[in-house]
């Protein structure tokens, strides 16, 4: 009876719990997601960047523009463009 069992077992390979009693095509499932979400993530990273110059200019150009609407005074425009510098 028993190596009838195996047979029928051996079969289907794929569906047989392992020693810990997981069953394999299971577990392969669980890593191949973690692996893709590992990537993913990796990829999605980006490092942070210091502004350039060209930033710079337009943050001036924005702050200038702001002034010249009357959003902002005088005060605080000088306030502003030493914090940019």
């Amino acid at each position: 009876m028993r190596k009838e069992f195996r047979s029928c077992c051996s079969v289907h390979r794929w569906n047989r719990p392992d020693r810990n009693g997981f069953n394999l095509k299971f577990t392969n499932k669980l890593w191949n997601y973690i692996k893709k979400t590992v990537d993913e993530l990796k990829n999605s990273y980006t490092k942070p960047t210091l502004p350039t110059e060209s930033q710079d200019n337009e943050s001036l150009q924005i702050l200038k523009r702001r002034l010249a609407s009357g959003e902002i005074t005088k005060e605080e425009f000088e306030d502003l463009k030493s914090a940019l510098e």
